[in-house]
């Protein structure tokens, strides 16, 4: 929002809630009421069904679009992601160097982008260390505890990266109520670094996924696309993750 009001624009913010009927509906208000462009994150939902009519819709209205952190490479517009496959990468590796030898990967982003590239990124470090085989789990946060609950019952886990914040924090609940300690019995790693990952004891090891300078560059490729003169082919802007090591898992 600064970078916008900085550049003398308004912001104009929808909420989906994951769903794709609310996704078409804002962006049929959106074109509608002629924007200047449209910043988008993509559903679950629509990322799932792989539907995108809707979105090659605005494009034939000549509405610069700018997808961010979801992105679909099948529409023809610009896109600002991070690299999620090395931010996975990478958490697996550190967990492996902290003396962790059952690392496991629960996921609620089945079937989108950034949950099937951090998914790989784990896979691949799993793969370089010998002997570690990828233990998976794929839930929902209205099931997380009960699903995690009995994947702990079946498989010796002892770290678990988890492709967003909330389901960290489940995770951390879950394992202690099956007696364990973080991260002494369990290390956990999550995606995004909010005010959750911060603030809950023990402060959560997380995969910083720049939001604030992936939302400044949305904002700059979208104004560029307003004041060019000539449409230019569409680009992927990927911005490098950080890890940020706190107290949810072992130290080196």
């Amino acid at each position: 929002e600064e970078e916008a009001t900085k550049n003398g624009y308004s912001l104009v913010t929808c909420i989906s809630n994951e769903s794709l009927e609310k996704e078409k509906q804002s962006l049929n208000m959106l074109s509608d009421v002629s924007v200047d462009a449209i910043i988008i994150s993509l559903t679950s939902e629509t990322q799932e069904t792989n539907e995108i009519e809707h979105l090659n819709d605005i494009l034939h209205y000549d509405i610069p679009m700018v997808m961010f952190d979801r992105a679909n490479t099948d529409v023809a517009c610009d896109s600002v992601v991070i690299n999620d496959f090395s931010g996975a990468f990478e958490a697996a590796s550190y967990l492996f160097k902290t003396g962790c030898k059952n690392v496991g990967f629960l996921s609620t982003l089945s079937n989108t982008s950034v949950g099937n590239k951090r998914l790989a990124g784990y896979q691949a470090a799993v793969s370089k260390e010998e002997g570690a085989v990828p233990k998976v789990l794929y839930t929902k946060l209205a099931t997380l505890e009960q699903d995690l609950g009995t994947f702990l019952d079946k498989n010796e886990i002892d770290a678990l990266i988890t492709t967003d914040e909330s389901s960290a924090i489940y995770a951390m609940n879950t394992i202690r109520t099956k007696g364990l300690e973080v991260p002494n019995d369990v290390s956990v790693i999550g995606f995004t670094d909010g005010t959750l990952a911060r603030n809950y004891f023990p402060s959560v090891t997380t995969v910083k996924q720049q939001a604030e300078i992936m939302g400044k560059k949305a904002i700059e490729i979208a104004i560029r696309n307003i004041n060019a003169k000539e449409k230019q082919a569409p680009q992927q802007e990927v911005i490098e993750t950080e890890l940020v090591i706190r107290n949810s898992t072992r130290k080196l």
